[in-house]
């Protein structure tokens, strides 16, 4: 119940109580004094029982409207919660793909170069007695230098020890120019790092960030 309802209703309750008693007071010269007192009694307990009944009603009222205001302050902090978690969720969702996704293409890169270092074996095997050491290099560099994946857009590059570069990609060509100061799009020295890795355990994965030529 509102304040401006309470208001109206002691409004109307005083006005009733007052034309009782101006009634009562009226007819109070015609009756007895008991009966004036027994007039007055009922009027002071119907008073009593309207003034009790509207406190109970702002009572539960209030007690209404706190559990309202209690119920919406939970289902709001569940709803947040929720959505938490969905996020959350979605989350875990997006990394599990992302790694998913990282081991495949580990998987398939470590196939390609096992399969590139296969065949540079066997040619090595095939004709280190016959060609000359430069015959052999441009031979096997010859046969990579073909080898694309990923639908065409990959494609396998060679480099030395040195930093030189055997093979980049088919746009440059063959051109043998010294890499080591090559960075990404961080400022990553990728071929020292690629280098340092080799030397250090023989093979294993870099990332690096870099515009395909």
């Amino acid at each position: 119940m509102t304040l401006f309802t309470i208001k109206w209703f002691l409004g109307i309750l005083t006005i009733a109580l007052l034309t009782a008693s101006i009634s009562i007071s009226g007819r109070s010269a015609r009756g007895s004094l008991r009966q004036l007192t027994l007039k007055w009694n009922l009027l002071f307990f119907l008073a009593a029982a309207c003034l009790i009944s509207l406190i109970n009603i702002q009572t539960h009222q209030q007690q209404f409207e706190t559990s309202t205001h209690q119920l919406e302050q939970e289902l709001r902090a569940n709803a947040n919660e929720q959505v938490k978690q969905r996020a959350l969720f979605i989350q875990e969702l997006i990394e599990h793909e992302i790694n998913q996704s990282r081991f495949e293409l580990r998987q398939q890169l470590s196939t390609i170069v096992n399969q590139a270092t296969s065949t540079s074996a066997h040619l090595y095997n095939q004709y280190h007695a016959i060609l000359s050491k430069k015959e052999l290099k441009s031979l096997i560099i010859e046969s990579l230098s073909s080898t694309l994946y990923n639908d065409g857009r990959s494609y396998l590059f060679a480099i030395q020890l040195d930093g030189t570069a055997l093979l980049l990609s088919p746009q440059t060509g063959r051109q043998e120019i010294n890499v080591l100061h090559f960075r990404d799009e961080e400022g990553v020295f990728f071929v020292q790092e690629m280098i340092e890795l080799v030397n250090t355990h023989g093979e294993g994965f870099i990332t690096y960030q870099i515009k395909k030529p």
